[in-house]
C-alpha cells in the first residue's frame, strides 16, 4: 500500500471515492488535530474545481476541560476560511470501561445523525495510513477475520449516505509535514499519549518492522476482502427471500446448503444491516451461531449482534427471520438515540 503524495495523490484519492453529484456536499469531521486540520484544508482545494460545499463539524466528548477550547479553534479557523462549521456534544451517559472505543463509535453515530437531519450524503474523516496499520495490529491481538485484518474501508455506506476516508494512504509524519509547510496550526490531545487506552499502547510499541509486515499483510487481506464480499453477494443471491429496514428473511434450507465460509459471510453481513453494529460480532460467537443454524432442524432462536433471530414459515418455507433486539419497551435498541446529540452554543475563544 504505498503511500500518497499530498499534492498529487489526494485528488487521486477523492477520484476513487467518486463520482460525486453536480456540486456536491460534504461534511468533514475535525477535531482540531493535524489529521482532520489537514484533510480539511486539502478538502478545501480539492472543492474549488467541483464546486463542492464543504462543512466541518466538531464533536465535543464532554470528556476533558480542554475540548471546549479546542473546538472553539477550529471555529475560529474555519471562520478564517470561510468554512461553514458546526459544534456538537456527546451528552450520553459515558462508560465506565471502553471509553475511547464508546467515543469513536460516538463521533461516527453523532456525525452521521447531523448529516441525515441535513441531508448530506458525503461525511469524511481523517483516519491515515498508521491509524489503519494500528487497526490491523488491535484485530490480530483480537484473532479478527479477514474482513477484520483488511482495515478500515475507504468507503462506508450508511443509510443516510456514506463515510469516506481519502487519507488512509498517507502516514501521520506526511500531514504534520504538509501542515507545516503551509503555515497551519493544529492542536495536540493529550489522550493519545496515555498508555491507559489499547490503541496508545500499540502506537507507542510499533517497531519499524511491525509496521512494514503489517503494510504487507494489509495489501494481502485487502484482496481477501474483495473475496469475501463477492462470495457475500453470491450467498445473500441465493439466500435471501424477503428484506425489509428492520427484517431480513433468510431461506433456512438454502443456508445449511452453503459451506460454512459463505454461511459466515452472510449471517456477518445480515447481523451489521440489521444491527447497525460497526463490526461483525467476535468470531468465537459468530461461529457457534452458524453451527446451530446449519445443524438444527428446528433453531431455538439467538440473538447476537443487537439482533434476534428466530425460525418461521412463511408460505410454508422454513426461513430464519433476523430483527432488531428489542428493549424492554418493546422498541429496536440502538447504540446511541438522535436524542443523545445537540449543537453546542458557541463556545468562548482562545486567549
Amino acid at each position: 500500500m504505498p503511500a500518497l503524495s499530498i499534492d498529487v495523490g489526494f485528488r487521486e484519492a477523492m477520484a476513487a471515492l467518486g463520482p460525486f453529484e453536480q456540486r456536491p456536499h460534504i461534511a468533514v469531521g475535525v477535531s482540531g488535530g493535524p489529521d482532520s486540520m489537514a484533510l480539511l484544508h486539502l478538502l478545501l482545494d480539492w472543492a474549488v474545481e467541483p464546486s463542492a460545499k464543504i462543512t466541518a463539524l466538531t464533536l465535543d466528548h464532554g470528556l476533558r476541560p480542554e475540548a471546549a477550547d479546542e473546538a472553539a479553534f477550529v471555529a475560529d479557523t474555519c471562520a478564517d476560511l470561510g468554512v461553514d462549521h458546526h459544534v456538537l456534544r456527546w451528552d450520553a451517559t459515558k462508560p465506565a470501561s471502553g471509553l475511547q472505543e464508546a467515543a469513536r463509535a460516538a463521533r461516527r453515530q453523532i456525525l452521521g445523525q447531523w448529516c441525515e437531519a441535513n441531508q448530506i450524503l458525503h461525511l469524511a474523516l481523517g483516519h491515515h495510513l498508521d491509524d489503519q496499520v494500528e487497526t490491523h495490529v488491535m484485530r490480530q491481538m483480537k484473532s479478527s477475520g479477514p474482513d477484520g485484518l483488511a482495515g478500515m474501508s475507504t468507503v462506508v455506506p450508511t443509510r443516510w449516505g456514506r463515510i469516506i476516508r481519502p487519507l488512509l494512504g498517507v502516514s501521520k509524519n506526511a500531514l504534520i509535514a504538509h501542515l507545516s509547510g503551509c503555515g497551519v496550526d493544529f492542536v495536540d490531545d493529550p489522550s493519545n499519549a496515555d498508555r491507559r487506552f489499547t490503541r496508545v499502547r500499540v502506537r507507542q510499541d510499533m517497531t519499524s518492522e511491525i509496521y512494514s509486515k503489517s503494510l504487507s499483510d494489509l495489501s494481502e487481506t485487502g484482496q481477501l476482502r474483495i473475496a469475501q464480499e463477492a462470495k457475500t453477494a453470491r450467498a445473500l443471491a441465493s439466500c435471501l427471500i424477503g428484506s425489509r429496514p428492520t427484517q431480513l428473511e433468510i431461506d433456512h434450507e438454502a443456508l445449511k446448503a452453503l459451506d460454512e465460509s459463505a454461511a459466515r459471510a452472510l449471517v456477518a453481513f445480515c447481523l451489521a444491516r440489521i444491527g447497525g453494529q460497526p463490526y461483525p460480532p467476535r468470531s468465537e460467537r459468530l461461529k457457534g451461531l452458524i453451527t446451530a443454524l446449519q445443524t438444527a432442524e428446528r433453531f431455538a432462536g439467538r440473538t447476537l449482534g443487537r439482533c434476534v433471530l428466530k425460525q418461521k414459515q412463511i408460505k410454508n418455507q422454513s426461513c430464519i427471520v433476523i430483527e432488531p433486539e428489542e428493549t424492554g419497551i418493546g422498541r429496536p435498541s440502538h447504540p446511541l438515540p438522535a436524542s443523545n446529540f445537540r449543537v453546542a452554543r458557541p463556545l468562548r475563544r482562545i486567549t
